[in-house]
């Protein structure tokens, strides 16, 4: 498993990005110039094949052999963000995207059989949650990503070892911040 992230970054006042790449035993940091797939790949092999615990950030998902897993705490605070902000009637959609993935995280611990149970479950629920109508531009915006990440929802779930969120890299990147 590998968690990738990256961070604004100067070198001589010029602006720049701080990458990391965490796993359990090890992490990688360099500067590239871009944000970009091929900044990505100066460490990261292209044809890498593991697991990839990640944000949401399009570049990622290039790895296109890596099974990957969107980093949920990034989700759940947006569903939070979007529940304070939206007004009282557009706030559903949130309160039921944060369902999901609460009720994903409580079904770690379950044995291997109940949580396969629980994502078919809750990868059924995305779906008819993406084929609702939204009214409110944030939900759509937010239940289009839900959909586009999908099969990267609960891979923690069924790759034993998988972390559910990018903390790893958010950590390993504070220190050099």
């Amino acid at each position: 498993m590998i968690v990738p992230d990256e961070s604004g970054w100067r070198v001589g006042g010029e602006g720049a990005w701080l990458w990391a790449a965490s796993s359990a035993r090890a992490t990688a940091y360099w500067v590239a110039d871009g944000r970009g797939f091929d900044e990505a790949c100066e460490v990261i092999s292209p044809e890498y094949s593991g697991v990839m615990v990640r944000d949401g950030w399009v570049v990622y998902r290039r790895f296109d052999k890596a099974t990957h897993q969107t980093c949920l705490a990034h989700l759940t605070r947006r569903c939070d963000e979007l529940i304070t902000d939206l007004p009282a009637g557009a706030r559903h959609t949130p309160r039921q995207v944060r369902e999901i993935l609460t009720e994903a995280l409580a079904a770690r611990d379950l044995d291997d059989d109940e949580r396969a149970a629980v994502v078919a479950d809750l990868t059924e629920r995305v779906e008819m949650l993406a084929d609702d109508a939204h009214q409110n531009d944030e939900n759509r915006k937010l239940v289009a990503h839900l959909y586009a990440e999908r099969d990267a929802l609960f891979t923690f779930l069924t790759h034993p070892g998988t972390d559910a969120t990018n903390w790893r890299a958010e950590q390993a990147i504070r220190p050099a911040s």
